[in-house]
């Protein structure tokens, strides 16, 4: 009966449930750190929609306002059941039916079958369209005014950074579906062992109980045989078979329990292999959770404080014991113009820099954090408004000399302090902020010209030939002007722009700038880039303003066939087509490293050729006649 019972004892599971593969109250730690870490509202469900944990993070938006309504309710309702979907190969991320939001799901998927979905959602990225948000609120009835009000608190983030998150999401559900795949296997390895015990039990029972049975008839014979001292022949042969078959019994029986015992030690080594893993696992979650708590509070680019951890010091802060406090707001100067014409990765280093030299020159107790974007906020506790302005002056000094790709780093400041126990804190961080963007207005003055000079000179430092051609464009472009009797003005513009007008190919290639070979079609379309990366530099200063239009349509054609707008004939400024002959020309009649330079004679027939075609056809003439001293026929 006992084998029966450990044959009966066991847990077989074949139709998988969530709640029998985890510890529903961990995976809701889990999932509430996920939503404190990415910002973005979570929840586990069913594969029909059935929650299986708490809502972690939704926003009011969501739930009082648009599910609230029947049309709300039921649009909610079709996209959940559309990210619901089962689906192997990474995250679903989808617009939501109703408001518009961006949502996403990864399935959670155990030995091909779909057990549930952990959703995240209810984030607006760029793409948004404020006036669609609203119509909808009509669409549903609800108040514009509350719907605005609501939709102010949603949690906004890039296209990138939210597909991050979905991915970090997917590989999240991923580690959930090989746990309990090999949560599962684990049971089936018990439940093999319990049934294989059972049997080798039952072996034994019937094994004993034949033995007894034999005992008891030699037993029955022996006394027989006592009894009447006769011992038969037979008798004696059929007692020595029944000994040999016990015998033989017991040594299979041996033989059995031995193949048993040496199955039994290769589960139980499998078995302790397995516990080894599932600790493993166990390591990572808690990992994971380190990681979570320490992205919730950090700056993932400059490894400072976020705003989140600044908000909730602020608040822990702003006790009397810590008066006086100065909160100091920083502003790197010209982070848009590195990004523009060194990329990216030139512009996370700028702000690294700038982020080292902050931290470096602040104090233990002080809570450096990044704000966002270009800003870094300082909170000093115990800290006079002087003290704050001699630890701002320690930090410039600390920064003069640092710089990225030749652009010497520079940073805005402002400072204000809180004397009294009765003054808002939050009005002295606004005053601080009002202070730094003063004294950022002064200081950008000449910054972002000074900061253009340096792009140029580094492109020419890095490709000396474009020095040559830009020299040479701008001579040629002069004499075109006073060929056609414009004002010095205008001439001394055209000096400025042929100088200037392929400042944008500071941000291509130097391989693709000097290739000795004709470009690819993906090279050649990364150098079409140049004129609006040109204008987006040149546009920062007010004073570049009206060249960087002309900069950013050097390359269109009199015929529309150019770029990068494609405009044509005199939509076309003159400036910018008196630029575009004299930069053609230039081209053709120097050297490249995959052609020859043509001849004045070759290069005029170009020009002609192409007279209204490439060129303005009346500025093609006036060039080829008064300034080449060709005639035109």
């Amino acid at each position: 009966m006992s084998g029966e019972h450990k044959a009966n004892n066991f847990t077989e599971i074949t139709n998988f449930k969530f709640l029998e593969l985890f510890d529903l109250e961990e995976i809701q730690k889990l999932q509430d750190l996920f939503s404190v870490a990415t910002g973005v509202a979570t929840l586990i469900t069913e594969t029909d929609g059935t929650p299986i944990t708490k809502p972690s993070g939704f926003c009011c938006l969501c739930n009082d306002l648009i599910r609230k309504t029947e049309v709300g309710l039921k649009n909610c309702l079709i996209s959940d059941s559309i990210i619901g979907r089962s689906k192997e190969d990474g995250p679903s991320i989808q617009r939501c039916f109703s408001g518009g939001l961006i949502d996403a799901g990864a399935s959670i998927i155990v030995e091909g079958k779909h057990i549930a979905n952990w959703l995240i959602g209810q984030v607006l990225d760029e793409d948004y369209k404020i006036e669609d948000l609203l119509n909808y609120a009509d669409v549903i009835g609800v108040d514009r005014g509350i719907y605005m009000e609501e939709l102010s608190k949603v949690k906004r983030m890039s296209k990138q950074q939210f597909e991050d998150v979905c991915n970090f999401l997917y590989l999240n559900a991923q580690q959930l579906s090989k746990y309990a795949i090999k949560n599962i296997n684990l049971t089936q390895e018990i439940n093999q062992r319990l049934i294989k015990e059972a049997e080798i039990e039952r072996i034994n029972n019937e094994l004993e109980e034949r033995i007894n049975h034999r005992t008891l008839q030699l037993e029955e014979l022996n006394s027989e045989l006592e009894e009447t001292n006769a011992i038969l022949e037979e008798e004696v042969i059929e007692r020595q078979r029944v000994e040999d078959e016990i015998r033989i019994l017991n040594e299979e029986l041996e033989n059995k329990v031995l193949e048993r015992t040496c199955q039994l030690q290769a589960i139980n080594s499998k078995l302790e292999t397995e516990i080894t893993e599932r600790i493993k696992i166990e390591d990572i979650l808690r990992e994971s959770e380190y990681k979570f708590k320490f992205l919730s509070y950090h700056d993932n680019l400059t490894g400072l404080f976020n705003r989140r951890y600044y908000e909730e010091e602020i608040k822990r802060m702003d006790v009397e014991e810590n008066l006086p406090i100065s909160i100091i707001m920083g502003d790197v100067n010209s982070l848009k113009l590195v990004n523009d014409a060194f990329g990216h990765d030139r512009g996370d280093e700028l702000l690294q820099k700038a982020a080292t030299c902050i931290q470096t020159e602040c104090r233990a107790g002080d809570v450096v954090a990044r704000w966002g974007g270009d800003e870094f906020v300082i909170l000093l506790p115990r800290t006079t408004s002087e003290e704050a302005k001699r630890i701002v002056k320690k930090i410039k000094v600390a920064s003069i000399n640092q710089q990225v790709n030749a652009i010497h780093m520079s940073i805005s400041f402002g400072w204000a302090s809180k004397e009294r126990g009765e003054d808002d804190i939050l009005k002295v961080l606004k005053n601080a902020e009002d202070h730094m963007y003063r004294l950022k207005t002064i200081e950008n003055a000449g910054l972002r010209g000074n900061v253009i000079g340096t792009i140029i000179n580094t492109l020419h430092e890095k490709n000396p030939r474009e020095e040559q051609h830009s020299k040479r464009v701008s001579d040629i472009s002069q004499r075109i002007g006073r060929a056609l009797d414009l004002p010095e003005m205008e001439i001394s513009s055209l000096r400025i722009i042929g100088l200037l007008h392929d400042i944008g190919k500071i941000a291509i290639e130097e391989s693709i700038l000097n290739k000795p070979t004709k470009l690819t079609d993906l090279e050649w379309e990364e150098v079409k880039q140049h004129p609006s990366i040109g204008y987006r530099i040149l546009s920062s200063s007010n004073d570049m303003l009206e060249l960087a239009e002309l900069v950013l349509l050097h390359h269109e054609r009199w015929d529309g066939g150019g770029y990068p707008h494609g405009i044509k004939g005199e939509a076309i400024p003159m400036l910018t087509r008196i630029i575009t002959l004299a930069d053609s020309y230039d081209a053709m009649t120097s050297a490249r490293p995959y052609r020859k330079p043509l001849k004045e004679e070759e290069a005029t027939l170009e020009i002609k050729n192409n007279a209204g075609i490439q060129f303005d056809p009346y500025i093609s003439r006036i060039f080829i006649e008064k300034v080449i001293g060709r005639p035109w026929d």
